[in-house]
């Protein structure tokens, strides 16, 4: 796992670095944590790296720390969570999906229940299809969408897509359990890439729009909220 850490403060930011790698040591997780002291410094590194969970001061360099926030939240698949030393960002913190909202001092057991957060049920699985004469493994977290189109299905990741005969229903079966919902009769989507959600259209982070039927409108919202209360 990459985790970053931006908090303008040496003492905050090298104190939550020690609980992350002490969460790390006693649950046999290889974890490796960037600090970042500015949000200079944290925009040059989310261009260059791919962190799993971003531990940020939102209350940094007056109000920057929120309008970065703001662009993860449009651009950036892993995890945020808000350090700060005030409550007023807590509304904040639900508008823009964090994982979790840390109140300074923070103690190491709040690191401990943001790590039990951040093991949702789509983390680590698979899903194996066949694609033409191979069968490809894919990772359910990468997977953005999927889609049946012509009597195939297109399985969309962020860099790549899979195009197998598999059928659209038997997969959402398998991936029902984990974080994905199916809007639409014709569509499966990850929750975890969902930047809003409409009554009637689901917009991704990848801007692409999806409809939502009429029929699964409330079974796709109750899922979704529950979704973004455990994660």
């Amino acid at each position: 796992m990459l985790a970053a850490v931006c908090d303008a403060c040496f003492k905050d930011a090298e104190l939550l670095q020690s609980y992350i790698y002490r969460y790390g040591h006693e649950n046999a997780m290889d974890i490796k944590i960037h600090l970042h002291h500015s949000i200079f410094s944290m925009k040059n590194a989310l261009k260059r790296y791919c962190y799993d969970v971003v531990f940020l001061d939102i209350g940094m360099e007056e109000g920057e720390g929120k309008v970065l926030a703001e662009e993860i939240c449009g651009e950036y698949q892993g995890k945020l969570i808000f350090i700060t030393g005030l409550r007023d960002y807590a509304v904040e913190a639900f508008r823009l999906y964090a994982v979790n909202y840390l109140l300074k001092p923070v103690g190491y057991l709040q690191i401990c229940d943001c790590f039990a957060r951040l093991s949702i049920s789509c983390s680590e699985a698979c899903i194996q299809v066949r694609c033409g004469y191979r069968k490809v493994s894919i990772p359910l977290k990468a997977i953005e969408y999927i889609e049946s189109f012509n009597n195939k299905v297109i399985i969309h990741t962020e860099n790549q897509e899979f195009t197998t005969y598999e059928n659209l229903s038997m997969l959402y079966q398998e991936l029902k359990s984990a974080c994905f919902i199916q809007p639409y009769r014709s569509y499966i989507v990850n929750m975890s890439y969902i930047k809003l959600l409409d009554k009637d259209m689901i917009l991704l982070k990848n801007g692409k729009e999806l409809q939502v039927s009429r029929k699964r409108k409330q079974e796709v919202m109750e899922r979704y909220s529950r979704f973004l209360f455990e994660n």
